[in-house]
């Protein structure tokens, strides 16, 4: 996610900008990170132990269901023009880390890591760009794996 924010936030120069110009936003900017490219896709699979209607769709006893958290940040119910990456979005209810009994353990340190790491890159290093074009970023492909990038060639 570190790797994800600061590409996301490379790609987005005026929300860099405002970033820079007023450190205070870095928690708000993890929550749209977070929000925006979500590291782990899915939730963890389900069994219907009976039938069930969502979304219209009829899931019936014993069918296994995988639930998109990526997809689930994009609902247009809960989040204003949610395929627009904003770090002054509020509230900002996201599922990256899980839900319930499903929440993510580390949620706590892993949002610490993000800021800290993100906040001191762009303090020690203010010309940060991108060293090659967006579509030269390889992602992760491997479907098995977290969202990410396999490398992100930078210089300052």
């Amino acid at each position: 996610m570190i790797t994800l924010g600061t590409l996301t936030l490379l790609q987005h120069p005026d929300q860099l900008n405002q970033l820079r110009q007023d450190p205070s936003l870095i928690k708000g900017a993890v929550e749209e990170i977070l929000r925006y490219l979500t590291g782990s896709q899915f939730a963890t699979r389900r069994v219907a132990i009976e039938d069930v209607e969502v979304g219209g769709q009829t899931i019936k006893k014993g069918e296994g269901v995988w639930a998109l958290n990526a997809s689930a940040n994009e609902d247009e119910s809960v989040f204003k023009d949610p395929t627009r990456f904003d770090i002054h979005r509020a509230p900002n209810p996201h599922l990256a880390f899980g839900d319930g009994i499903h929440q993510c353990v580390a949620e706590h340190l892993a949002r610490a890591e993000i800021q800290i790491a993100i906040a001191t890159l762009i303090r020690r290093l203010p010309n940060l760009q991108l060293a090659v074009p967006d579509d030269k970023v390889n992602y992760v492909t491997d479907h098995t794996r977290d969202f990410g990038v396999t490398t992100l060639p930078v210089k300052w």
